[in-house]
């Protein structure tokens, strides 16, 4: 081993020897110091004020939460029956099988024209 703390940690492992742990919770020991002090950061640090409303799973980063509640949505293919559960999966069937691009979600309430983008849409109402 290249240093004594590999050896150490080696052993350990051989063993199931785990001499760290969090206060809170004895029976979850680690042969890795890093290892507990992200599960303090993540756990005792970080508010868990995101929590989701499908499942109640607590959230302290925002776009984790964000992914996780897409993750529970299902998104419907205005041009045809598909659905997915992400806006990429989607928005992918739409350029292979429609071959429009992107989800064009916006309408316009004049002509029905569909557009991708707020701005388009914007863009599209000036010049009517």
């Amino acid at each position: 081993f290249p240093a004594r703390c590999f050896l150490e940690t080696h052993m350990w492992n051989i063993f199931g020897i785990r001499p760290y742990s969090c206060d809170c919770l004895a029976t979850n020991k680690s042969t890795n110091k890093r290892n507990v002090a992200r599960h303090q950061l993540v756990k005792h640090f970080y508010p868990t004020k995101l929590r989701c409303s499908y499942c109640s799973k607590k959230f302290y980063d925002q776009k984790i939460f964000d992914d996780h509640i897409n993750s529970h949505l299902v998104h419907q293919c205005h041009l045809c029956s598909f659905k997915a559960s992400s806006w990429r999966t989607l928005n992918k069937h739409c350029h292979e099988i429609h071959g429009n691009g992107a989800l064009k979600t916006l309408q316009c309430d004049i002509c029905a024209t569909r557009f991708s983008y707020n701005f388009s849409l914007k863009k599209h109402f000036e010049r009517k």
